[in-house]
């Protein structure tokens, strides 16, 4: 899974976590940073994965979405595979 963090200095990072065999084999192994993501303007505030609910997924799929918030006063939705808005224009304010 993902751990998603904000930060003061504007970004999000998205970590994996280790496998669990991993997590055996080498006691301590952290989350490795797989993205940063750029965009927001002002210290982020709240970062939150997107789930649906069964039916709508057929339709469009969250397996590794999120949105963000920050006090820049705009509400960003993000790709954690890729670190990458997934609609740049479509941010709400």
């Amino acid at each position: 899974g993902y751990v998603l963090t904000g930060d003061r200095e504007n970004k999000i990072r998205v970590s994996v976590m280790p496998k669990p065999e991993d997590r055996m084999r080498f006691p301590g192994s952290a989350p490795e940073i797989q993205s940063f993501c750029y965009a927001h303007t002002a210290h982020v505030s709240c970062v939150r994965k997107v789930v649906q609910k069964p039916k709508v997924l057929e339709e469009w799929t969250t397996k590794d979405t999120f949105i963000s918030a920050s006090a820049d006063s705009y509400l960003r939705m993000w790709d954690a595979a890729s670190g990458k808005e997934t609609d740049p224009g479509a941010a709400i304010a």
